[in-house]
Protein backbone atom coordinates (compact mmCIF):
# COMPACT_ATOMS: atom_id res chain seq x y z
CA UNK A 1 0.00 0.00 0.00
CA UNK A 2 0.80 3.71 -0.08
CA UNK A 3 1.03 6.35 2.37
CA UNK A 4 0.92 10.34 1.53
CA UNK A 5 3.89 10.67 -0.08
CA UNK A 6 3.08 7.50 -2.70
CA UNK A 7 5.56 5.60 -0.97
CA UNK A 8 5.12 1.90 -1.30
CA UNK A 9 5.09 0.09 1.82
CA UNK A 10 4.34 -3.42 3.27
CA UNK A 11 1.50 -3.62 5.77
CA UNK A 12 1.97 -6.80 8.74
CA UNK A 13 -1.15 -7.72 10.78
CA UNK A 14 -0.37 -9.91 13.90
CA UNK A 15 -2.18 -10.36 17.35
CA UNK A 16 -0.76 -7.59 18.28
CA UNK A 17 -1.61 -4.97 16.08
CA UNK A 18 0.02 -3.37 12.57
CA UNK A 19 3.28 -2.86 11.74
CA UNK A 20 4.45 -0.80 8.59
CA UNK A 21 7.91 -2.36 6.72
CA UNK A 22 9.38 -0.39 4.17
CA UNK A 23 9.53 -1.48 0.29
CA UNK A 24 13.39 -3.34 0.58
CA UNK A 25 13.08 -5.04 4.20
CA UNK A 26 10.15 -7.05 5.52
CA UNK A 27 12.48 -8.26 8.35
CA UNK A 28 12.16 -5.34 10.69
CA UNK A 29 9.14 -3.16 10.83
CA UNK A 30 9.47 0.59 10.96
CA UNK A 31 6.10 1.59 12.81
CA UNK A 32 3.85 -0.31 14.72
CA UNK A 33 0.35 0.48 16.19
CA UNK A 34 -1.21 -1.55 18.82
CA UNK A 35 -4.87 -2.77 18.08
CA UNK A 36 -5.92 -0.08 20.90
CA UNK A 37 -4.02 2.42 18.32
CA UNK A 38 -5.95 1.59 15.70
CA UNK A 39 -7.98 5.03 15.65
CA UNK A 40 -5.39 6.92 14.79
CA UNK A 41 -5.00 5.80 11.62
CA UNK A 42 -6.88 6.81 8.18
CA UNK A 43 -7.66 5.07 5.64
CA UNK A 44 -10.07 5.36 2.26
CA UNK A 45 -11.03 1.33 1.72
CA UNK A 46 -12.50 -1.02 4.22
CA UNK A 47 -10.99 -4.27 3.58
CA UNK A 48 -7.69 -3.40 5.84
CA UNK A 49 -10.28 -2.49 8.56
CA UNK A 50 -12.52 -5.75 8.29
CA UNK A 51 -8.95 -7.66 8.08
CA UNK A 52 -7.99 -5.73 11.25
CA UNK A 53 -11.27 -6.52 13.10
CA UNK A 54 -11.77 -10.38 12.46
CA UNK A 55 -8.23 -10.39 13.44
CA UNK A 56 -8.95 -8.95 16.82
CA UNK A 57 -12.27 -10.53 16.95
CA UNK A 58 -10.43 -14.54 16.68
CA UNK A 59 -7.81 -13.15 19.13
CA UNK A 60 -10.70 -12.23 21.97
CA UNK A 61 -12.57 -15.07 21.10
CA UNK A 62 -9.82 -17.21 21.72
CA UNK A 63 -9.17 -15.86 25.15
CA UNK A 64 -12.78 -15.30 26.31
CA UNK A 65 -14.30 -17.52 28.80
CA UNK A 66 -16.76 -20.74 27.80
CA UNK A 67 -20.22 -19.87 28.21
CA UNK A 68 -22.62 -21.51 31.09
CA UNK A 69 -23.81 -24.13 27.83
CA UNK A 70 -20.35 -24.78 26.98
CA UNK A 71 -19.40 -25.75 30.12
CA UNK A 72 -22.10 -27.92 31.12
CA UNK A 73 -21.57 -29.53 27.64
CA UNK A 74 -17.93 -29.86 28.54
CA UNK A 75 -18.76 -31.34 32.01
CA UNK A 76 -20.58 -33.86 30.11
CA UNK A 77 -18.44 -34.97 28.04
CA UNK A 78 -16.09 -35.78 30.69
CA UNK A 79 -18.75 -37.17 33.04
CA UNK A 80 -19.42 -39.55 29.42
CA UNK A 81 -15.34 -40.20 28.98
CA UNK A 82 -15.79 -41.29 32.61
CA UNK A 83 -18.24 -43.66 32.03
CA UNK A 84 -17.08 -45.03 29.23
CA UNK A 85 -13.42 -45.65 30.39
CA UNK A 86 -15.18 -47.36 33.44
CA UNK A 87 -17.29 -49.59 31.14
CA UNK A 88 -13.94 -50.35 29.12
CA UNK A 89 -12.26 -51.45 32.85
CA UNK A 90 -14.77 -53.46 33.46
CA UNK A 91 -15.19 -55.55 30.55
CA UNK A 92 -11.83 -56.13 30.65
CA UNK A 93 -11.73 -56.97 34.27
CA UNK A 94 -14.54 -59.79 33.12
CA UNK A 95 -12.72 -60.75 30.12
CA UNK A 96 -9.54 -61.12 32.55
CA UNK A 97 -11.69 -63.26 34.72
CA UNK A 98 -12.83 -65.65 32.02
CA UNK A 99 -9.56 -66.02 30.36
CA UNK A 100 -7.66 -67.05 33.66
CA UNK A 101 -11.05 -69.44 33.93
CA UNK A 102 -10.80 -71.23 30.85
CA UNK A 103 -6.78 -71.35 31.59
CA UNK A 104 -7.82 -73.59 34.76
CA UNK A 105 -10.23 -75.62 32.93
CA UNK A 106 -7.51 -76.65 30.30
CA UNK A 107 -5.16 -77.23 33.25
CA UNK A 108 -7.94 -79.96 34.83
CA UNK A 109 -8.09 -81.61 31.52
CA UNK A 110 -4.43 -81.83 30.82
CA UNK A 111 -3.66 -83.22 34.20
CA UNK A 112 -6.94 -85.46 33.52
CA UNK A 113 -5.38 -86.74 30.24
CA UNK A 114 -1.80 -87.33 32.28
CA UNK A 115 -3.48 -89.62 34.65
CA UNK A 116 -5.36 -91.55 31.58
CA UNK A 117 -1.90 -92.13 30.10
CA UNK A 118 -0.74 -93.49 32.94
CA UNK A 119 -2.89 -95.96 33.43
CA UNK A 120 -2.85 -96.95 29.82
CA UNK A 121 1.12 -97.06 30.43
CA UNK A 122 0.62 -99.43 33.66
CA UNK A 123 -2.36 -101.41 31.71
CA UNK A 124 0.15 -101.72 28.63
CA UNK A 125 3.03 -102.53 30.98
CA UNK A 126 1.31 -105.40 32.36
CA UNK A 127 1.07 -107.05 29.33
CA UNK A 128 4.60 -106.72 28.73
CA UNK A 129 5.32 -108.96 31.16
CA UNK A 130 3.05 -111.76 30.54
CA UNK A 131 4.67 -111.51 27.14
CA UNK A 132 8.16 -111.91 28.38
CA UNK A 133 8.82 -115.04 27.78
CA UNK A 134 8.12 -115.04 23.76
CA UNK A 135 10.24 -111.40 23.76
CA UNK A 136 13.87 -113.23 25.13
CA UNK A 137 13.30 -116.29 22.62
CA UNK A 138 12.88 -113.50 20.01
CA UNK A 139 15.92 -111.24 21.33
CA UNK A 140 18.01 -114.75 21.22
CA UNK A 141 17.14 -114.90 17.32
CA UNK A 142 17.93 -111.63 17.10
CA UNK A 143 21.13 -111.62 18.55
CA UNK A 144 22.39 -114.56 16.12
CA UNK A 145 21.41 -112.34 13.68
CA UNK A 146 22.96 -109.58 14.54
CA UNK A 147 26.28 -112.05 15.07
CA UNK A 148 25.92 -112.99 11.52
CA UNK A 149 25.66 -109.17 10.99
CA UNK A 150 29.08 -108.52 12.61
CA UNK A 151 31.08 -110.93 10.97
CA UNK A 152 30.08 -110.02 7.81
CA UNK A 153 30.78 -106.46 8.23
CA UNK A 154 34.17 -107.42 9.39
CA UNK A 155 35.89 -108.71 6.26
CA UNK A 156 34.23 -105.81 4.66
CA UNK A 157 36.47 -103.46 7.16
CA UNK A 158 39.45 -105.72 6.18
CA UNK A 159 39.02 -105.15 2.41
CA UNK A 160 38.32 -101.13 2.82
CA UNK A 161 41.54 -101.28 5.04
CA UNK A 162 43.90 -102.72 2.12
CA UNK A 163 42.37 -100.24 -0.20
CA UNK A 164 43.48 -97.39 1.98
CA UNK A 165 46.65 -98.64 1.96
CA UNK A 166 47.31 -98.72 -1.46
CA UNK A 167 45.38 -95.39 -1.74
CA UNK A 168 47.63 -93.79 0.67
CA UNK A 169 50.76 -94.95 -1.68
CA UNK A 170 49.18 -92.80 -4.65
CA UNK A 171 49.15 -89.81 -1.98
CA UNK A 172 52.44 -89.88 -1.58
CA UNK A 173 53.06 -89.23 -4.76
CA UNK A 174 50.16 -86.28 -5.03
CA UNK A 175 52.12 -84.74 -2.02
CA UNK A 176 55.45 -84.62 -4.00
CA UNK A 177 53.70 -82.93 -6.94
CA UNK A 178 51.45 -80.21 -4.51
CA UNK A 179 54.89 -79.50 -3.26
CA UNK A 180 56.26 -78.05 -5.95
CA UNK A 181 53.53 -76.90 -7.14
CA UNK A 182 53.51 -74.69 -3.74
CA UNK A 183 57.31 -73.72 -4.01
CA UNK A 184 56.36 -71.60 -7.24
CA UNK A 185 53.46 -69.98 -6.12
CA UNK A 186 55.64 -68.77 -3.29
CA UNK A 187 58.04 -67.58 -6.13
CA UNK A 188 55.02 -65.99 -7.66
CA UNK A 189 53.63 -63.93 -4.60
CA UNK A 190 57.11 -62.27 -4.32
CA UNK A 191 56.64 -60.58 -7.50
CA UNK A 192 53.50 -59.56 -7.05
CA UNK A 193 54.31 -58.26 -3.67
CA UNK A 194 57.41 -56.36 -5.14
CA UNK A 195 54.33 -54.41 -8.06
CA UNK A 196 52.02 -54.19 -5.27
CA UNK A 197 54.53 -51.66 -3.19
CA UNK A 198 54.93 -49.54 -6.76
CA UNK A 199 51.38 -49.13 -7.07
CA UNK A 200 51.01 -48.31 -3.47
CA UNK A 201 53.26 -45.31 -3.66
CA UNK A 202 51.36 -44.06 -6.87
CA UNK A 203 48.15 -44.38 -4.84
CA UNK A 204 49.27 -42.22 -1.92
CA UNK A 205 50.51 -39.58 -4.60
CA UNK A 206 47.01 -39.74 -6.09
CA UNK A 207 45.45 -39.64 -2.69
CA UNK A 208 47.49 -36.20 -2.27
CA UNK A 209 46.43 -34.35 -5.54
CA UNK A 210 42.42 -35.03 -5.24
CA UNK A 211 42.91 -33.58 -1.75
CA UNK A 212 44.05 -30.41 -2.96
CA UNK A 213 41.35 -30.56 -5.73
CA UNK A 214 38.58 -30.81 -3.22
CA UNK A 215 39.75 -28.12 -1.12
CA UNK A 216 40.30 -26.03 -3.90
CA UNK A 217 36.17 -27.22 -4.89
CA UNK A 218 35.27 -25.87 -1.68
CA UNK A 219 36.76 -22.28 -2.03
CA UNK A 220 34.72 -22.09 -5.16
CA UNK A 221 31.42 -22.91 -3.42
CA UNK A 222 32.04 -20.29 -0.44
CA UNK A 223 32.78 -17.86 -3.12
CA UNK A 224 29.52 -19.07 -5.52
CA UNK A 225 27.39 -18.65 -2.05
CA UNK A 226 28.59 -15.03 -1.78
CA UNK A 227 27.87 -14.20 -4.84
CA UNK A 228 24.10 -15.08 -4.78
CA UNK A 229 23.59 -13.58 -1.34
CA UNK A 230 20.06 -11.46 -1.28
CA UNK A 231 19.72 -7.95 -0.54
CA UNK A 232 17.44 -9.69 2.31
CA UNK A 233 20.03 -12.26 3.33
CA UNK A 234 22.74 -8.79 3.86
CA UNK A 235 19.83 -7.27 5.85
CA UNK A 236 19.30 -9.98 8.01
CA UNK A 237 22.84 -10.65 8.98
CA UNK A 238 23.57 -6.82 9.75
CA UNK A 239 19.83 -7.45 12.43
CA UNK A 240 21.82 -10.42 13.80
CA UNK A 241 25.37 -8.53 13.84
CA UNK A 242 23.87 -5.77 15.97
CA UNK A 243 21.64 -8.23 18.25
CA UNK A 244 18.70 -6.90 17.04
CA UNK A 245 15.68 -9.51 17.93
CA UNK A 246 11.98 -9.77 16.65
CA UNK A 247 10.86 -7.87 20.49
CA UNK A 248 13.84 -5.94 20.75
CA UNK A 249 12.77 -4.12 17.22
CA UNK A 250 9.10 -4.14 18.49
CA UNK A 251 10.21 -2.24 21.21
CA UNK A 252 11.98 0.25 20.36
CA UNK A 253 9.50 1.59 17.60
CA UNK A 254 6.69 1.68 19.72
CA UNK A 255 8.45 4.00 22.40
CA UNK A 256 6.99 6.83 20.52
CA UNK A 257 3.03 8.14 20.91
CA UNK A 258 1.36 6.96 18.64
CA UNK A 259 0.86 10.94 16.44
CA UNK A 260 4.41 10.88 16.46
CA UNK A 261 4.47 7.56 14.25
CA UNK A 262 1.75 8.35 12.39
CA UNK A 263 3.82 11.61 11.14
CA UNK A 264 7.04 9.17 10.62
CA UNK A 265 4.74 6.95 8.44
CA UNK A 266 3.98 9.84 6.00
CA UNK A 267 7.43 11.09 6.05
CA UNK A 268 8.44 7.36 5.09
Amino acid sequence: FQNKRQTDLWLGVDAHGLNIYERDNRLEAKISFPWCEIKTVSFKDKKILELCVGNRELYMRRRRTDSMEIQQMKTHAREEKARRQLDRTRLAREKQLKEEAMREKQELERKLLALQEEMRNAHEALMRSEESADLLAEKARIAEEEAVLLRRKSAEVDAEIQRIKISAMKSDEERMLMECRAREAEMMAATLLEDSGRRVEYMEKSKHLHQQLQDLKTEIEVLKVEENQTELDRLHEESVTRGDTKYSTLRRIRSTSGKARVAFFEEL
